[in-house]
């Protein structure tokens, strides 16, 4: 009932942990043509897939960029050095640039219909040198290398030349916002010159002034007036009180009564003149109040005007001034740039068949050795014996 069943003794813990490199290379041996075969089969697909890949050559031109030394005074908003860099890039990788370019010189019939791919290493290929200049490289990639060295070195003259003309363009349309702010500037300050001409005229501040001083004269010689009737009232006041004590006397002087009526109406004449005065006086103060006020009104308006007109007067000298900078600046170029063409490419950047097929053997060797110990494995494997009740029943059977 045994005769069937085969007994493996379990390895120790010990012999499990260990390598027997014997075996191994006698695995090696056993299954060489699945270990070798196989990646050489992957390596030779690997090559012929890149060998029929087209190639793609990387041609380069060289922009070198100076800026206009006369502009570091210029106030312009497109005067910003970075901004010219900037924005030179940006026409450089515009895709109407790159189309408009291919169509002009006739550079969009490449090879397998590969489509240029431009681009700019903004990290590596921008460099300041001491003397101020940029250097910016302009990369295309195509099947062929002589088009792709043409192509770059057509985008990167078309593509300065572009942002050139752009950049006088915005010249000429700024100077046209700048004569349009110039012409309203003006008209305001001219304006308001007329309007502070207007108001001195309309405004009779003399007539004012004149009515002031005339109030005030007269103010002062009613108080002037008023001191000397109430010097007069004291007087009298005085004199009646010496006549009225004189009276107590007997016998009382014969013209006594007479000198004491008379005092007393001169002291009433008096009193009514004081009241006069005071009365005059009380006109005045509100009529020179009230003028005092509106000729203060007058004055400040006018200052507002006067300054209005020296603010308007300031922006029209500000907006005069950048104008005639502008114009200046029309006829001259913010940079000087200059294009040297690169060589011909020899190599091309893609595919890189070579280390493709390196990779692909390096990644499927260990792959291809792991199948064959897996396989092996599940060969030396042994079949699982029935149970023994079962493998009786059957020898009866």
């Amino acid at each position: 009932m045994t005769r069937g069943m085969s007994h493996h003794p379990a390895a120790a813990p010990d012999e499990n942990r260990e390598i027997h490199w014997p075996r191994i290379f006698a695995l090696i041996r056993r299954r060489k043509g699945l270990i070798f075969i196989g990646p050489l089969a992957v390596v030779l697909s690997t090559w012929l897939f890149g060998a029929n890949l087209p190639k793609v050559y990387r041609g380069t031109s060289t922009i070198i960029l100076t800026p206009n030394s006369a502009w570091n005074s210029s106030s312009i908003p497109i005067s910003n050095e970075k901004y010219i860099i900037q924005s030179i890039m940006i026409s450089l990788l515009d895709p109407k640039t790159v189309g408009d370019t291919l169509q002009k010189f006739k550079l969009n019939k490449s090879p397998f219909n590969l489509s240029p791919q431009v681009f700019i290493d903004r990290n590596i290929k921008i460099k300041n040198e001491p003397r101020g200049s940029h250097i910016i490289i302009l990369t295309v990639e195509l099947t062929d290398p002589r088009l792709a060295l043409e192509t770059a070195y057509a985008i990167a003259q078309e593509g300065a030349k572009s942002n050139l003309a752009q950049m006088k363009k915005y010249l000429r349309n700024y100077t046209k916002s700048l004569e349009k702010s110039f012409g309203r500037k003006n008209t305001q300050f001219r304006k308001a010159t007329e309007a502070l001409d207007a108001f001195r005229r309309n405004s009779r501040k003399s007539n004012i002034r004149r009515r002031l001083f005339s109030l005030q004269v007269q103010l002062d010689e009613l108080n002037k007036l008023a001191i000397q009737v109430d010097s007069e009232l004291s007087r009298k006041r005085a004199e009646s009180l010496v006549l009225e004590k004189t009276a107590n006397r007997t016998p009382p002087p014969e013209n006594l009564p007479e000198q004491l009526m008379q005092s007393r109406l001169e002291y009433a004449s008096l009193k009514a003149n004081k009241d006069t005065i005071e009365e005059n006086k009380r006109k005045i103060r509100p009529l020179l109040s009230f003028l005092t006020r509106k000729l203060t009104a007058l004055e400040n308006e006018e200052q507002r005007l006067i300054n209005n007109q020296e603010f308007l007067r300031k922006n029209f000298r500000d907006s005069k001034n950048l104008l005639y900078q502008n114009q200046e600046f029309l006829n001259i170029s913010p940079f000087y740039f200059s294009i040297i063409r690169g060589a011909i490419p020899s190599e091309p950047v893609r595919p890189r068949v070579l280390i493709w097929t390196i990779l692909s053997g390096v990644v499927t060797l260990p792959l291809f050795i792991c199948l064959a110990f897996l396989m092996e494995e599940g060969a030396r494997r042994p079949v699982q014996s029935l149970p023994p009740k079962d493998t009786e029943s059957r020898m009866e059977q």
